[in-house]
């Protein structure tokens, strides 16, 4: 006859699924450091501008992913629109002025007619580039 035993296997099989989806850091109240799903660290990525094309004074919207709530630059040409928010973080706005901000020049040459490359730069890379054409003032 035989007994039968009890036997308690001391190894757990554990079960790796791979998951698409991104992690970002954060902190909770009390400043420690966590990770949460669904955040984006990724570098930002341009999908369209509004309208494509337009003379001074035009509000461009940009759509696409990877934008910081804050702190987001604009390039425009050799210009820069600092410290541009995005609520959504998939969206930002800007208004073609009449003169392109080169801060580490201390210049604002007048902007002129023609393409114009537009990117976006935060703390989490470079954009793509994308054609915004100036057509006049």
């Amino acid at each position: 006859m035989f007994r039968r035993r009890s036997h308690r296997c001391p190894y757990r099989l554990a079960v790796i699924v791979a998951c698409s989806f991104s992690l970002s850091a954060c902190t909770d109240n009390a400043g420690v450091g966590a990770v949460r799903a669904g955040g984006d660290n990724s570098a930002p990525t341009i999908v369209a501008v509004s309208p494509i094309a337009g003379p001074i004074g035009t509000q461009v919207t940009i759509t696409g992913s990877g934008f910081s709530r804050e702190g987001n630059t604009v390039r425009f040409g050799p210009g820069y629109f600092e410290q541009v928010r995005s609520a959504d973080r998939r969206t930002l706005v800007f208004a073609v002025t009449d003169c392109y901000n080169i801060p580490h020049l201390g210049a604002c040459p007048p902007v002129s007619p023609g393409p114009h490359d537009v990117r976006v730069v935060n703390a989490n890379g470079t954009s793509n580039g994308i054609v915004f054409t100036v057509t006049g003032r």
